[in-house]
């Protein structure tokens, strides 16, 4: 019998990992948990670099594959050590991303890090053009998420459900109450059921203008109160489970509909945590900027406008033949995104066993013109360093493009650092850096 695979998961909180040590097979994998509560909101002082670095070295002992949920200190500590014995594996929300002006992504050497798991290809795409990640490292995968029974209940059909409205400059609840007051209009059965917790707290949407993202919420808590107020046996809060309220699979399974209409989502859990209940998903796309958007794969309905959604909820016929439909779907997307990360741990897990393979030195040539792609071309080199153990790189340059971006890419390339980035490092693979001054 072969030797099982050490894999160590570290977080603060392990909300979305516990989906997939579920999964992990016990007879190919020993399974290590780490709860470490490092500041998430601060970068510590160069002294406490080195002592929470050792702490968490000593954490992962002799473990093959580290796995760190949400890209914060932790990460970014273990990204920088240097001929690592491990693979680590890391993954970035949009929390990470977003908070204050990608602070943690300025401190975290990608290069470092064996694969980093996205939930959306929005941040795929950011990280490339603008942080100079080689997409290489980059794998997007959606969370696991909880799925749910169908109890499908008789009455569910005219009961809307909105969940997370303690984010108010996000989740678009003044799109959704109005909504609600048409729907109600036509038929004054229907009702709005309002999963989470009315904080009148502020934060600022990533995509808004100050002045634009505090309107929002004021916004907001004024139609919030003012329905609330003029309907007060329609429109229904329901604490969060830990404060006696309902858990979420019984609070789906009451919905008919569920309605979505946040400015932006990193990945839409609610859509199939809510769908695999069998309740209807509905996002209202209201919101015309470059966004994280659902991905296309998980939404069953979409709309632009709010007069096509409230059509769609009162002349739905046949409701419950569309709730196990539903259901169906979201409980075949949830096995499929199991088989994604079972396949990721494996590959990872190949990588380990090539770094035993002794790699001959692998010769890179570049040349630079007056028109270069310097994110592209720095990721396409990396990409094939990433390859080797001993590279060497030549940087070729006509006389005729001795201009000072070409010239700055090589000073940055003999120093060892990224064009445009001096925090970030070149692959250590990359042995040396020679400079050719091409005859015209």
């Amino acid at each position: 019998m072969s030797e099982k695979i050490k894999i160590i998961f570290i977080s603060h909180n392990f909300h979305f990992l516990n989906y997939i040590i579920n999964i992990l097979n016990r007879d190919k994998y020993k399974v290590t948990t780490h709860e470490l509560k490092l500041p998430i909101n601060t970068l510590l002082k160069p002294l406490q670099k080195i002592k929470e670095t050792n702490n968490l070295l000593e954490i992962i002992g002799d473990n093959k594959i580290v796995w760190i949920e949400w890209l914060v200190t932790s990460a970014c500590l273990l990204s920088h050590i240097p001929n690592k014995k491990f693979k680590l594996i890391c993954r970035l929300h949009s929390y990470e991303y977003f908070y204050k002006k990608n602070i943690y992504i300025q401190s975290t050497n990608f290069l470092n890090i064996d694969k980093l798991i996205l939930v959306n290809d929005w941040f795929k795409y950011k990280l490339i053009q603008n942080f100079n990640v080689p997409e290489s490292k980059i794998i997007t995968l959606p969370n696991l998420c909880n799925i749910f029974s169908n109890e499908n209940y008789p009455n569910r059909q005219k009961k809307l459900g909105v969940v997370g409205i303690n984010s108010l400059t996000n989740k678009g609840i003044d799109k959704i109450l109005d909504i609600f007051e048409k729907i109600h209009q036509i038929d004054q059965e229907y009702t709005l059921h309002i999963k989470g917790e009315y904080k009148k707290k502020y934060s600022k949407n990533p995509f808004l203008s100050d002045d634009e993202s505090k309107k929002l919420y004021e916004t907001s808590i004024q139609k919030l109160d003012y329905y609330l107020e003029k309907y007060p046996e329609h429109i229904i809060l329901y604490p969060h489970s830990d404060k006696g309220g309902e858990d979420m699979q019984s609070f789906y399974n009451q919905i008919g509909f569920l309605l979505c209409a946040s400015i932006y989502e990193s990945f839409h859990c609610a859509i199939i945590e809510a769908g695999s209940a069998g309740c209807i998903p509905i996002i209202y796309e209201h919101f015309n900027k470059d966004v994280p958007k659902t991905p296309k794969e998980y939404i069953i309905y979409k709309f632009t406008n709010e007069n096509d959604i409230i059509n769609l909820i009162t002349n739905t016929n046949e409701y419950k033949d569309k709730s196990f439909k539903t259901y169906n779907y979201y409980k075949i997307i949830n096995q499929n995104c199991i088989q994604k990360y079972e396949e990721l741990i494996k590959n990872i897990i190949n990588i380990s066993i090539l770094d035993s393979v002794e790699l001959k030195p692998h010769l890179i040539k570049v040349t630079l013109n007056k028109s270069n792609d310097f994110k592209f071309l720095e990721n396409k080199i990396i990409e094939n360093a990433n390859q080797y153990e001993n590279v060497v790189v030549t940087i070729c340059l006509n006389k005729k493009d001795y201009i000072s971006k070409n010239i700055t890419f090589i000073k940055c390339w003999q120093k060892k650092y990224l064009f445009g980035n001096s925090s970030v490092k070149i692959p250590s693979s990359i042995k040396s850096v020679k400079i050719k001054i091409l005859k015209l």
